[in-house]
């Protein structure tokens, strides 16, 4: 059974970005001519971690994936028109909701938040505003960075497990004595050729290039072969054929 191991302790850093382009449309509100134009900004929020390994041994970064870290959640709220064509004013307005909605320490990217969304909303009231308003809705991500530092001498690269709150497992891949016996099934395509073994595949499965006539290639116990270094840097992460899906051990 794979051992879970927890997040850090602290991100390394927390950045935004809109999941979907900020997006205006019409309101049709006020039937009558003489009210006021409404303004209205709905921000759809998402949370997650960006989990980064790194081999301890050589430094490399290895794996980059962003998993959820809370439930989404929305909110929508008037801005007040004599605070629309106003860029500052109207940003310093949405600061305010924004830092509230996300409940961070972080001033400096609420502020960028706030900054990007409410020039947004100025430059449109300027540009295409009607007589009754708009609707502004944005779709924002905010990501914490971790960076974690496994050693993958006989274990995978790390997978979320939803099953554990903030945490992520480590299953293990081929152990090395399975990657030491395929060592030995180490040739190259000449001699395969010369042997008159016409079975084999022209190219490897994992990296999609053709097999050169003296590249050494592995073979495993189901007789699919591939580039020695692609299956070993595959079986790091599995115990299965690329292929065939076939355990190897």
């Amino acid at each position: 059974m794979s051992s879970p191991l927890s997040l850090p302790l602290d991100p390394v850093g927390r950045r935004f970005y809109f999941g979907s382009p900020l997006n205006l449309s019409r309101t049709s509100m006020h039937d009558s001519c003489d009210a006021k134009p409404l303004f209205q900004v709905s921000i759809f929020l998402q949370r997650k971690y960006s989990l980064t390994w790194k081999d301890s041994r050589s430094g490399e970064l290895l794996l980059e994936e962003e998993y959820p870290s809370r439930p989404d959640s929305h909110k929508s709220f008037p801005v007040p028109p004599h605070l629309v064509s106003s860029p500052d004013s109207c940003i310093s307005y949405l600061r305010g909701i924004v830092s509230d909605m996300l409940n961070l320490d972080d001033v400096s990217l609420s502020h960028d938040v706030a900054s990007n969304i409410g020039s947004f909303v100025s430059d449109s009231a300027e540009d295409r505003a009607g007589p009754r308003g708009f609707y502004v809705s944005a779709h924002v991500v905010i990501v914490e960075d971790f960076v974690e530092e496994v050693d993958l001498d006989g274990i995978v690269m790390p997978i979320f497990d939803p099953d554990e709150e903030s945490r992520v497992v480590l299953p293990r891949g081929a152990s090395m004595s399975t990657m030491n016996k395929m060592k030995k099934e180490r040739f190259c395509m000449k001699e395969m050729q010369e042997d008159g073994d016409e079975s084999c595949s022209d190219s490897c499965v994992v990296c999609l290039e053709k097999f050169s006539a003296r590249v050494e290639l592995t073979r495993l116990p189901c007789k699919h072969m591939f580039h020695e270094q692609c299956i070993f840097d595959w079986l790091k992460k599995s115990t299965a054929c690329p292929l065939c899906r076939c355990e190897v051990e």
